[in-house]
């Protein structure tokens, strides 16, 4: 019988255990460290949940009173710098809506 494998080990191997991408006695050894470890059965459950998360939220939406706290420190810390409320355009050379300044932080 081989050691046990260390919370350390076990929790590095997580993202990979779930991908089904490990050698059958590192699945092994993971499998065997989950049967006895609760800390890491809550970090494979929250390595779950994030991936959940990941897979169906593309763009993750920021709650609205995180939102209002950043607008008010960047409001604080760089009060000429103003947020767009829409989407970003993408292209630089939109001449229509940049100048040649376009960018800068005065």
């Amino acid at each position: 019988m081989s050691a046990p494998t260390a919370c350390r080990e076990a929790i590095r191997l997580l993202w990979d255990y779930l991908d089904d991408d490990l050698s059958p006695d590192q699945h092994r050894q993971v499998e065997e460290h989950l049967s006895y470890c609760l800390r890491c059965c809550g970090e494979l459950e929250f390595s779950r949940e994030v991936r959940q998360m990941l897979h169906t939220n593309a763009e993750p939406t920021i709650p609205q009173a995180v939102q209002a706290r950043l607008e008010r420190l960047i409001d604080d810390v760089l009060p000429d710098i103003h947020l767009a409320s829409g989407p970003v355009d993408d292209d630089p050379t939109n001449d229509d809506q940049h100048d040649s300044d376009a960018g800068a932080i005065t």
